[in-house]
């Protein structure tokens, strides 16, 4: 009795651990489904965000790239030139510094820290806050252009990039000075940061994503071109503000070195353009004439690959023997050739020298055909402008002069085109000269 009772004990035993068994595996079983189809659920989810991230990123990484392909060479106009394209004429910018930073620059002389010399990839591939200092037509924006094409370049080239697949980020300062962030002002499409045609179309949370992630250059362009020093000053938080919440990511801002106020975070590097030397401008020089003489000829020729290849060619032997030229002409004159060390006034004396054939050796001429290409030939052949009455150079000079006077003493620094039109439209009437003022602003 006692051993049928132990028996019976055990086969109830065993049938309520049998039963309990059962539920537990069962019980596991639903909550294993639950935490694997939740897992997948969660890896599909975020799989598909990325695909939509990198789906967006690559149309607005062609966009930045189509920007920023051709360099506005002033004077390229006419049937026979084009712009080229910014890889074929740049020439890359060295920086000066020691490096340091905004803080250790304070009553500090600048030429102290001029005594290294380091290109824009490599300074921010050591530092992630860069400030790029400048004087005037030294190639400060087209620097951040270059770098903006180099890195969305990284989509279709083989050849990386020294700062890896980083996503650039274009701002001119003095579209945001009513902004209360920069990361608004990005996503803002009055700005013009993303194109209006690819903001509509930017997935939630991909620019703070990409932050987080650090993946982004920011390339300020311009302090010195906001139009009083309270934007100034609050341009200069934005940024620090920015920079400190996002201390992954890149930063470069652009300035003038006489507008420097030495107002951002202490933690930024101060960096000094260094100015053309003898065998930068023999390079920009035959970049220049190269690009500017070939550019042209893949639209002309179309598909016909010989007569293509012979026309290259001979541009090619006539931009050398052209570039040959101007060379020996700034040799002869060291005046001249003093002018010569920033991109823009290269510029100018290329295209002078192209238009003319020769190089006028005295500074007063020269100057006189840069502003008449400036004010005159750029208005007709690259603007295309037909005017009735419309001013002649001399007019032209007397309403800059006019217009500039009337800033300077407002101590204004940009101008709304309304104003400006009011201003030309009481110069004209002093000038006596009647045309249509908005066609001519």
């Amino acid at each position: 009795m006692d051993f049928f009772t132990s028996e019976k004990l055990i086969l109830v035993i065993g049938s309520i651990l049998g039963i309990t068994g059962t539920t537990i595996v069962v019980s596991l079983k639903d909550k294993i489904k639950k935490i694997t189809t939740s897992s997948v659920n969660y890896i599909f989810s975020t799989l598909n965000k990325e695909f939509t991230y990198k789906r967006f990123e690559k149309r607005y990484l062609k966009s930045i790239n189509t920007q920023n392909k051709y360099i506005k060479v002033i004077g390229t106009w006419g049937k026979y030139i084009r712009n080229p394209k910014i890889e074929d004429v740049y020439i890359s910018l060295d920086l000066f510094s020691n490096p340091v930073t905004a803080k250790e620059i304070i009553n500090k002389s600048l030429n102290l820290v001029k005594n290294v010399s380091i290109t824009l990839n490599d300074a921010l591939k050591q530092h992630n806050k860069v400030v790029i200092l400048g004087d005037p037509g030294t190639g400060k924006t087209t620097a951040l252009s270059y770098l903006a094409y180099q890195l969305s370049s990284n989509m279709s080239s083989k050849k990386r990039h020294k700062l890896g697949a980083c996503i650039p980020f274009l701002i001119p300062l003095r579209r945001i000075t009513d902004s209360d962030s920069i990361f608004d002002a990005i996503l803002d499409n009055t700005k013009s940061i993303i194109p209006k045609e690819l903001l509509k179309d930017c997935p939630k949370d991909y620019l703070k994503s990409r932050l987080n992630s650090g993946k982004c250059v920011f390339l300020l362009d311009g302090m010195d071109e906001v139009h009083n020093d309270k934007e100034y000053r609050k341009i200069s938080d934005l940024i620090s503000d920015f920079s400190i919440s996002y201390p992954d990511n890149k930063f470069v801002v652009t300035c003038r070195i006489a507008s420097w106020m030495n107002l951002l975070s202490s933690d930024f590097i101060l960096t000094f353009i260094r100015p053309f030397n003898w065998n930068d401008i023999k390079k920009f020089i035959e970049s220049w004439h190269l690009a500017v003489m070939t550019g042209i000829i893949p639209e002309l020729t179309h598909k016909n690959t010989e007569h293509k290849k012979k026309a290259l060619e001979e541009a090619a032997i006539g931009a050398n023997r052209k570039s040959r030229k101007l060379v020996l002409s700034l040799r002869k004159n060291d005046r001249i050739e003093s002018l010569a060390t920033s991109p823009i006034m290269l510029s100018l004396i290329c295209l002078v020298h192209y238009r003319l054939g020769d190089l006028p050796q005295k500074r007063s001429v020269l100057y006189d055909e840069c502003i008449r290409i400036l004010l005159d030939a750029w208005d007709r052949e690259e603007k295309n402008l037909e005017i009735e009455n419309m001013p002649n150079l001399s007019e032209k000079e007397k309403i800059l002069q006019e217009i500039s006077f009337k800033m300077f003493s407002d101590g204004i620094r940009e101008e709304k085109r309304g104003h400006i039109i009011k201003i030309t439209e009481e110069i004209l009437q002093q000038l006596n000269i009647d045309t249509d003022t908005k066609s001519l602003v």
